[in-house]
């Protein structure tokens, strides 16, 4: 399969979500709204935008990238939506939609602005600049026996093994996005495994042999992990593992904690002070 039937498998698709999308949203109402309803379209517009990103549809990925942050704002509280909402997101549906055929026919480029800017205010996605504001703070004395130094929440260690099968592309998805997450959760190493890579006279278009390692150091929990290859799971060969956690053992004392916070000579670092039990921290 070469790249233009990819393309062709590709927006046979996008008619399939497109009718997944516009089914669901016309079925929900904005006083009750289903959140699998919204869990699904969410869905779809995603896939789309993976899949345009993988061709370079610069308009549609935009588009659907703002849509995505629309409905991602209700994913978050249902109790989010309301009617100017829901018909917000209906008439992007059908925006959509026209964006979609334009970037598989061609044709005059499909005019989002106006609908893009209602999004961005309907739903709360555009930031203002200025200057921040200085926050008062004051210092208060807090004491450091009320503190718990059981346990403590440094990053863990994981070790990722990711290899998509050829699905995975068939549905627009891009391993880079998914690598590019992974990046942005902490120290990240990653290997790209070819050695499954055939010479070029055995070469099949409609097979797929890379693969990656990854070592990710980050203070985010295993969930968190897992959530980044939500929607690539089912089209790849995936496992997580926890190498790593680095923690401070229960049974550590504060004696043990504060050793090393004295003069050379081992004297109390708060012997002067007279309340050894307290430090001041800013509220």
């Amino acid at each position: 399969m070469n790249l233009d039937e990819i393309k062709v498998t590709f927006f046979v698709e996008c008619a399939e979500l497109m009718s997944e999308l516009e089914n669901g949203l016309s079925s929900i109402s904005a006083d009750a709204p289903d959140i699998e309803v919204v869990n699904s379209a969410f869905r779809a517009v995603h896939s789309i935008k993976g899949g345009a990103g993988s061709f370079a549809l610069e308009d549609l990925v935009h588009f659907s990238l703002l849509f995505e942050n629309a409905l991602d704002v209700i994913r978050s509280d249902i109790t989010q939506m309301t009617e100017e909402r829901l018909d917000m997101l209906l008439r992007a549906t059908n925006l959509l939609a026209d964006i979609i055929t334009v970037s598989r026919d061609g044709g005059q480029k499909v005019d989002a602005n106006a609908m893009a800017t209602e999004l961005e205010k309907g739903f709360n996605l555009t930031t203002n600049g200025g200057a921040v504001e200085e926050i008062e703070y004051t210092a208060v004395p807090i004491s450091i026996l009320d503190m718990d130094l059981g346990q403590s929440s440094g990053p863990t260690q994981f070790k990722i093994s990711f290899s998509p099968t050829m699905e995975l592309y068939l549905c627009g998805h891009d391993p880079r996005q998914t690598l590019r997450e992974l990046v942005q959760m902490g120290e990240c190493t990653i290997e790209c495994n070819t050695d499954s890579v055939p010479s070029l006279d055995e070469f099949q278009l409609n097979t797929t042999h890379l693969s990656w390692s990854i070592e990710l150091k980050t203070d985010k929990s295993e969930d968190e992990i897992n959530a980044v290859f939500e929607w690539v799971e089912p089209y790849c060969e995936l496992s997580i593992e926890n190498t790593k956690s680095e923690s401070i053992p229960s049974e550590a004392i504060l004696g043990d904690v504060f050793a090393n916070l004295g003069d050379e000579d081992g004297s109390d670092p708060f012997a002067d002070s007279g309340d050894s039990d307290y430090l001041l921290i800013d509220e």
